[in-house]
């Protein structure tokens, strides 16, 4: 199926009646309820190598331990580097993980 575009949507929802716009507008308003609910609720992922979780309001800041890939390693035979916080965030439905440092930033 096609993707329509936003103009096309709006120039059919325009020839709407009022009983059909009110029914649109109540379906519209519940989708955009679960999408907010969805993502301000949303779950980080979580392993054995996090060691702190901090949510601040829809992001979420995480200490964690990391390996680092470097072939012979210390991290090869389980001493991991670290801990890390990396900030976690919903954006456009995709999740998001950025490096911060040792430190994390203040509220």
């Amino acid at each position: 199926m096609a993707r329509r575009s936003v103009g096309q949507i709006q120039n059919d929802v325009e020839k709407l009646g009022l009983e059909d716009l009110r029914d649109l507008h109540a379906w519209i308003t519940e989708l955009m309820m679960e999408r907010i609910d969805a993502e301000v609720n949303w779950q980080p992922p979580t392993d054995e190598n996090t060691v702190e979780v901090q949510r601040v309001g829809t992001s979420c800041y995480q200490l964690q331990l990391v390996k680092c890939g470097k072939p012979g390693c210390r991290c090869e035979g389980g001493k991991l580097h670290g801990p890390y916080w990396y900030l976690y965030q919903r954006k456009d439905g995709r999740l998001t993980k950025t490096y911060i440092g040792k430190q994390r930033p203040s509220a």
